[in-house]
């Protein structure tokens, strides 16, 4: 029979396991936020050296901006058109970005890794696409998505009419401490003797 001790470190070991398996999907969104926040540094510097205001992540049109890409990678087209006929800004409405007053869309493909700086200094190079980026928006949100080797990407720009409140979160917070709080859980704590003599 396991003692208290084996069955301890048993089920610690067996939650460490199942919270590494739960994570691993989380792995490459975490990727793809940071590189969306290096994107949006290169970004928004640029805006500053030309006076424009800072554009802030909006998880709206992040999803709008994932779908897409997704979309364009898992259906073999690449177009600001979804197959279904959706237009960039349906698309961005669906995904629930209502409140705003002009919308713009920029895409692009690369074979390799995703790559911040490269899709940024493609989109520079291109006049439309650069004065998207530089235009007259508040809020941005970068797509990525990888198949067969090609990223795809998708950053969708609004301006919107209401201050947004900066989400927390929770979720990332809530999945990083909860191996923590069970392995504290699980650690034997000393035991006070009632019986042992006062010094």
């Amino acid at each position: 029979m396991l003692n208290r001790e084996m069955f301890r470190a048993l089920m610690l070991s067996l939650l460490v396991v199942c919270t590494t398996m739960s994570l691993l999907p989380r792995l490459q969104v975490l990727a793809e936020t940071s590189v969306e926040s290096d994107f949006m540094a290169i970004l928004n510097a640029e805006r500053a050296t030309l006076g424009k205001s800072p554009l802030s992540i909006n998880s709206y049109l992040t999803t709008a901006a994932y779908l897409h890409s997704q979309d364009m990678a898992e259906q073999g087209y690449f177009s600001h058109t979804s197959l279904d006929g959706r237009t960039f800004d349906q698309r961005i409405i669906a995904a629930g970005y209502t409140n705003y007053s002009s919308l713009a869309e920029n895409i692009a493909y690369a074979y390799g890794e995703p790559d911040a700086a490269r899709v940024y200094s493609m989109w520079k190079n291109s006049t439309g696409h650069y004065a998207n980026m530089m235009g007259d928006f508040n809020e941005a949100g970068l797509g990525i998505y990888s198949k067969n080797g090609y990223t795809y990407y998708t950053l969708d720009l609004g301006k919107s009419n209401i201050s947004q409140i900066p989400e927390f979160p929770f979720t990332t917070m809530l999945f990083a401490f909860l191996p923590l709080a069970f392995a504290l859980a699980l650690i034997k704590r000393p035991r006070t003797n009632p019986h042992a003599p006062e010094a």
